[in-house]
């Protein structure tokens, strides 16, 4: 076959669906199937394309930016693999054209966020993602849905047959791992510029991420325990962020956090293997990678209890109910002082 795969969001991030894409489109190229891969996408990713059985085919310079991105995925694209005789078009990122339905789609819906929690999102891109993915999945040929939390929500939301969502649980690079002893840490700590002892969380600077309510639970220990360890804080921004750094100054913590932004993969190996406790008190995730990525590098790590995350980590991980700031503290404050927990849960993780 003749398969094709809109890789443009590729360019525009690294993280969530973008590395979701590039990993498939790697893993793809390595099978000996038979097939031949088209790459949709932008001239500097596609120089970085594996060899084999992908072709690349560039984008038009001026595709930059969520908005431009979407109007040429929903009419230059289509009729592009039209042309080329695509038979069958991947889109990793909910997607597919509405109008130019030229050849038969399979998207991936990696969570239903702007449905269940619109709040955390600007009324345009609640708008355009409702009526969007609605319309996706009705003439999609098939479905992937990144856990059985997504599927169900597929189902119950977007009155999507059963039998046209198949779970296929996303899957992290094998990088991720314990460092093989301590003169790997020592340079991990050289690396990041660190001495002092640090607590983790990963991910983009938005409200769902719920990082507000971390902070006030790292400044309830910091008051009442005699803990000395730092918070870092390691992700883009994303939107409606200011209440982040509010936070920080409110609770007079700004000396014990460190906002590391974008890491290199180096540096998110080194953070993982060096945080003696990894929290992620999201409040909504389709999937959410960074809890296990942090427990395939040994990390002890704390989760919300809410949407797919209790599916993702099993029972090797400690939940708590985002909403509580006291749980959330007494949650890192146990995984600090009871060892035999915290290395059960490097083991198990």
């Amino acid at each position: 076959m003749r398969i094709g795969f809109n890789a443009q969001i590729i360019s525009e991030r690294n993280a969530g669906v973008a590395n979701y894409a590039r990993s498939l489109i790697e893993s793809l190229a390595a099978l000996q199937d038979g097939h031949q891969y088209f790459i949709y996408g932008s001239e500097g990713y596609l120089q970085t394309l594996p060899p084999g059985r992908t072709q690349g085919i560039p984008s038009a310079s001026w595709v930059r930016g969520s908005w431009r991105r979407i109007l040429w995925e929903q009419t230059l694209l289509p009729i592009a693999a039209a042309r080329r005789g695509i038979d069958v078009m991947l889109y990793p990122d909910h997607v597919s054209p509405l109008m130019l339905r030229t050849v038969p789609s399979i998207i991936t819906i990696h969570d239903l966020a702007f449905l269940t929690h619109p709040e955390y999102f600007g009324r345009g891109r609640v708008l355009y993602k409702s009526a969007a993915v609605r319309r996706s999945v009705r003439s999609a040929r098939a479905i992937i849905a990144v856990s059985q939390h997504t599927k169900d929500e597929c189902i119950r939301l977007l009155d999507v047959p059963d039998d046209l969502v198949t779970v296929v649980h996303n899957g992290i690079d094998p990088s991720f791992r314990p460092f093989a002893g301590a003169e790997q840490r020592e340079a991990g700590r050289a690396l990041l510029g660190m001495s002092r002892p640090f607590l983790l969380f990963v991910g983009t600077l938005e409200p769902r991420k719920n990082i507000v309510r971390l902070i006030e639970a790292f400044a309830l220990l910091k008051r009442r325990t005699s803990i000395d360890h730092d918070l870092v804080i390691a992700g883009g921004k994303g939107w409606l962020y200011d209440e982040i750094f509010e936070a920080i100054r409110r609770e007079s913590v700004a000396g014990s956090i460190r906002i590391a932004g974008h890491v290199n993969h180096a540096e998110l190996l080194a953070l993982y293997n060096l945080a003696d406790v990894f929290v992620y008190p999201s409040l909504y995730e389709g999937f959410g990678f960074p809890p296990l990525e942090a427990m395939a590098c040994g990390c002890p790590t704390v989760v919300s209890n809410r949407s797919s995350l209790p599916e993702v980590v099993g029972e090797d991980a400690l939940m708590v109910d985002p909403e509580s700031v006291e749980a959330i503290a007494a949650a890192i404050l146990q995984v600090l002082e009871d060892e035999d927990l915290s290395g059960n849960l490097r083991r198990r993780g």
